[in-house]
């Protein structure tokens, strides 16, 4: 049986986009169906997660917790269909994607997390992330494969693996070199020299 990856399309940009299709790639890497859980709330450009970064409080958070709710129950729907659990669910998502995917799998374990270019919130993992990470699963690798000339993001928040990693999580921490924030297919095939 093949294995069951979950990709997290980034804020604005819907799952059924183009330029997502290079991560099919990443899933014929892992033996992998590839499957999508879309965001649920609308955004300018299609969908998003949360609004965090533009509008820190509590309206945000509570998106963001909205947010992962809508994971964890389409992806319930996957696990029963397939008739596997957490742990086998090999997540990926990119930008805010990223965040989702890697908070789901701290709550409820998986295979692995593939996080290209994520997005943490520094406050954000104060408030929530750092409290939920006491009680999880910290055994599986997560993948953060941060963009070389990434401009979309802020120092901060791009540095986001080092408080995952002083937290316990097991953290592989990698640059794709030569690319930005959208560079799809340089940086899956970065992914795939850093294995």
């Amino acid at each position: 049986m093949k294995n069951t990856m979950i990709f997290l399309h980034g804020k604005g940009v819907p799952s059924k986009a183009p330029q997502y299709e290079i991560f099919k790639e990443v899933a014929a890497k892992e033996n992998a169906d590839y499957l999508i859980i879309d965001a649920p709330f609308p955004h300018r450009d299609g969908f998003r997660w949360h609004n965090y970064n533009r509008e820190p409080g509590e309206k945000s958070l509570q998106e963001f917790k909205s947010s992962l709710l809508h994971i964890e129950t389409e992806a319930e729907k996957i696990m029963r269909e397939r008739g596997i659990g957490w742990s086998d669910i090999i997540w990926i998502g990119h930008s805010q994607g990223s965040d989702m995917a890697i908070m789901t799998a701290l709550k409820h374990g998986a295979k692995k997390v593939i996080g290209m270019m994520p997005s943490w919130e520094p406050e954000m993992l104060e408030k929530y992330y750092a409290k939920a990470i006491q009680n999880s699963y910290l055994d599986f690798p997560i993948y953060w494969v941060e963009a070389e000339n990434d401009t979309v993001l802020s120092k901060e928040r791009k540095a986001g693996w080092k408080k995952l990693k002083v937290l316990g999580a097991n953290v592989i921490h990698t640059i794709s070199k030569g690319s930005g924030h959208d560079s799809y297919a340089r940086t899956v095939l970065y992914y795939d020299t850093a294995q």
